[in-house]
């Protein structure tokens, strides 16, 4: 709406504009990430109060890391679609029971892990392992509310 009627805003507005279209209007239960990374774009660090606020900041990178990142890494389009809205209520319901609280605690250490040294390729690798890891937990807990259907 904001390019058809050429008025400028920032990233944090656009985001929350479009949290209040999905979580407020929509009653979707999703989280805010996804909004907030594609108004802000590039390497971005995202935190996330428990009231909703969200603070984002750019993560300053050397052009040698940078660099380094391209040449070792690698993105595939699987052609996997998946209805995140029905995840999501499962691990909401599942959260609220506590079953996913370990789950969303080691996310969110991991996470700290990452941002709170000064970006390395070293720093960066070992947060890309731990996010992994994370991945690897979360695929695990979605198979098991799967399979308790």
């Amino acid at each position: 709406m904001h390019s058809l009627t050429q008025t400028p805003t920032s990233p944090e507005r656009l985001a929350e504009e479009a949290c209040q279209i999905e979580l407020d209007r929509l009653q979707k239960l999703i989280g805010k990430q996804d909004q907030y990374m594609a108004a802000f774009g590039g390497l971005t660090a995202l935190h996330i109060e428990k009231d909703g606020r969200v603070k984002a900041s750019r993560l300053c990178l050397s052009v040698e890391l940078l660099e380094a990142l391209e040449s070792n890494m690698l993105l595939f389009y699987t052609g996997a679609a998946r209805d995140t809205v029905n995840i999501l209520e499962k691990q909401d319901n599942d959260t609220k029971k506590k079953n996913g609280v370990s789950l969303i605690v080691f996310a969110r250490s991991r996470t700290l892990e990452s941002t709170s040294a000064t970006p390395s390729f070293v720093a960066i690798c070992t947060a890309s392992a731990s996010y992994w890891t994370f991945w690897q937990a979360k695929k695990a807990v979605l198979r098991h509310q799967q399979s308790a259907d």
